[in-house]
């Protein structure tokens, strides 16, 4: 599959890649590999991005491959464009481990004028695959660098949590905040935070996704029984519209089915005017302390 040009896009060669943005520099992962529609990323699981149960938060495997599959994506088009995601869907098997390896191989599976497809392994360090991340990217014309200043994320004024499992590494690192919480309703809130900016300045997807995953959490807490537990098997997410520097968005989740084995939300992402910039489906998997 070679690139338009004949050659692997400027974007992406060594020591240039316009998509060392933010949100990949938070995440710690390296570039291991780059081809023609394919990339290798890997680097450390970081404490900041885990869950109360001391695993890797949903969101950021979507974090992950996002990123990767965004590289992949740019080694197949020529300069003057850039991908961006119109949507993905991230299916985890087994979980990342706080000090374990991750690594990210992707995979351009499809190729149209308008529209890319990506698929990523999302693998640990025994190379068992933890996490399966589809994507579909629109081809628009590459904006130009700088468009929003980049602040370190060590620099993040980080608000106090208002509930117990807010307490959460992840909740703390992607700025979420809980509103509301009752009746498998959710409602949680977090500010721009340019530590997550994609390479355009507005918040990357996959932080906006992370939000979003996180909402399944005050909403699964509202109904689910004292002995029950729950961890995240797949969302699949629709980015409607970008969300630009000094905004906030806030995510609605409502538990749209449940039984004994799974929870199943329901997710509208809006931006501070209230409009719609997201829509995602997730599912739980109920754990129960007895098994």
């Amino acid at each position: 599959m070679p690139p338009r040009g004949g050659t692997l896009s400027s974007a992406i060669r060594p020591g240039s890649w316009r998509g060392d943005h933010a949100l990949f520099r938070a995440t710690g992962l390296t570039v291991d590999a780059v081809g023609e529609g394919t990339t290798r990323l890997s680097g450390t699981c970081d404490g900041r991005f885990s869950n109360r149960g001391g695993g890797i938060h949903g969101g950021t495997y979507g974090a992950f491959a996002a990123c990767a599959a965004e590289m992949a994506a740019a080694t197949v088009l020529g300069d003057g464009l850039w991908p961006s995601f119109v949507e993905y869907r991230a299916q985890i098997f087994r979980p990342l481990v706080v000090g374990g390896l991750v690594v990210c191989d992707a995979r351009v599976v499809h190729r149209g004028r308008r529209y890319l497809s990506v698929t990523v392994d999302v693998l640990n360090g025994e190379g068992r695959l933890c996490a399966l991340f589809t994507s579909t990217l629109a081809v628009v014309p590459e904006p130009p660098p700088g468009l929003a200043p980049i602040a370190a994320l060590e620099h993040r004024e980080l608000r106090a949590p208002t509930y117990i499992y807010e307490q959460s590494p992840s909740f703390t690192t992607f700025g979420v905040r809980v509103v509301t919480q009752g009746d498998g309703l959710g409602i949680v809130d977090s500010a721009y935070d340019a530590a997550f900016a994609g390479h355009e300045g507005d918040l990357h997807p996959a932080f906006i996704a992370a939000v979003a995953d996180s909402v399944a959490v005050p909403a699964c807490m509202s109904i689910k029984a004292e002995d029950e537990n729950f961890t995240t098997l797949e969302y699949k997410i629709n980015f409607l519209r970008q969300v630009w520097s000094g905004t906030a968005i806030r995510a609605e989740g409502r538990v749209v089915e449940r039984d004994h084995r799974a929870f199943v939300v329901d997710v509208a992402v809006t931006g501070e005017d209230g409009q719609l910039c997201a829509k995602m489906l997730t599912s739980l998997a109920v754990l129960t302390s007895t098994g």
